[in-house]
């Protein structure tokens, strides 16, 4: 868990301390044979930007716990995440985390096999949480899996990719942003590999600047984060390649 604290902005991340306010919920997804350690800067960032930050440590498929990751698990990661929004909206929320969450929609962002996740969570109907209101998919792709996803209620969606990403085809992204036919954004990043969006140092600061503007767009209706995010996506090494919605 990350989150906005009380004192000097600072690099340094304090156990268990006193939230500086009440900020929108974001689950974030790590990837397959990854950890969410793997995507620590991205993850302090995001929260700096003021939201509460919940990476889920996937069990069957994190390379924080022994044996060899499962990677056919992904099916079951929809569930943990909406789990993870139950657990966080209760009434009940851990500690300090009590009246640290605005009561808004959540968003949700996944890296490659944890982009698949969000993406199940929030626009497949076998998996669809309506809570959430905002997606952000870095080396994801489309499917059908879980029933014909996007429909008219679906959450705004910001996909990133790599143009080099040695992984999963930019080609997947290209189709995912094409498939969605409501409210998309897609931003090429121009020459990163696969992990190279989420941690590279080139491309994280960038990129967890606009996807924490297209959260405060989407989950809080800021003009100007939408104004900034139009601006920073499209600013090298980023591209915008396309916009609907």
């Amino acid at each position: 868990m990350r989150y906005p604290t009380m004192g000097v902005a600072s690099e340094e991340e304090f156990p268990d301390a006193t939230p500086s306010g009440q900020f929108p919920l974001i689950v974030f997804a790590h990837g397959y044979n990854a950890s969410t350690d793997t995507y620590a800067a991205l993850l302090h960032d995001i929260a700096a930007s003021g939201f509460v930050v919940a990476a889920v440590e996937f069990p069957l498929t994190s390379s924080a716990y022994p044996g060899n990751p499962v990677q056919m698990d992904l099916v079951n990661e929809p569930a943990d995440i909406s789990f993870v929004i139950d657990s966080l909206l209760g009434a009940t929320p851990p500690a300090p985390l009590v009246d640290a969450i605005a009561k808004t929609k959540v968003g949700v962002i996944g890296h490659s096999d944890g982009a698949m996740a969000v993406l199940l969570t929030a626009y497949a109907p076998r998996y669809v949480d309506p809570r959430i209101g905002m997606v952000v998919s870095i080396a994801g792709g489309y499917d059908t899996y879980g029933g014909a996803w996007f429909s008219a209620s679906s959450a705004p969606l910001l996909v990133i990719h790599g143009t080099l990403d040695e992984v999963t085809p930019y080609s997947r992204s290209e189709e995912l942003a094409a498939m969605d036919p409501h409210d998309v954004m897609f931003v090429a990043a121009e020459g990163a590999s696969h992990i190279g969006p989420a941690i590279a140092p080139e491309y994280e600061p960038v990129i967890a600047r606009v996807v924490s503007e297209s959260f405060a767009w989407r989950l809080l209706g800021s003009t100007a984060a939408a104004a900034s995010t139009l601006i920073d996506a499209d600013t090298p090494p980023l591209r915008i390649v396309s916009v609907r919605g």
